[in-house]
């Protein structure tokens, strides 16, 4: 598998609702218009629910979700959410290496860390022909910590 055969999981927000429909996930949701995100710790996300005004350019700006099965991650990049979907287990054989989770701090208020895991694939070095090197391909989010009050 090559780094264009990864395969994205969902390619809109109508294919996350779908894939997490009463699915308890651990992450965050930032819209918009929101001073702060909206933390879940293990919990069913009702999308209907995240848009409070009726001001359609209220979308997501940024969330990053783990159902324990994927790894979710959602951008607004001028001004369309871009969907990122992977599946843990397409990351396992021997064309990859995938390290253990480590912990980032948090700008969220709420949560203390998020935890990721980097993913390498070998491919053919393009400069030295017969040799093969690890390159990074994804970063998988796994979870969080929430902080303790």
């Amino acid at each position: 598998m090559t780094k264009t055969e990864i395969q994205n999981k969902a390619s809109n927000l109508k294919d996350v609702k779908e894939l997490l429909s009463n699915k308890k996930v651990t992450g965050y949701v930032w819209m918009i218009e929101s001073k702060e995100p909206r933390v879940y710790y293990n919990e069913v996300i009702n999308f209907d629910n995240l848009n409070t005004t009726k001001n359609p350019y209220n979308k997501i700006q940024e969330a990053y979700l783990t159902d324990g099965k994927h790894s979710i991650h959602i951008k607004n990049i001028d001004g369309k959410e871009k969907v990122f979907v992977f599946a843990y287990q397409d990351f396992k054989g021997d064309n990859y290496l995938v390290e253990e989770a480590k912990a980032y701090p948090s700008h969220v208020n709420d949560i203390e860390n998020l935890h990721f895991k980097q993913v390498y694939q070998l491919t053919n070095n393009e400069i030295s022909e017969g040799f093969q090197t690890w390159q990074p391909v994804v970063k998988l989010f796994t979870g969080l910590t929430l902080k303790n009050n």
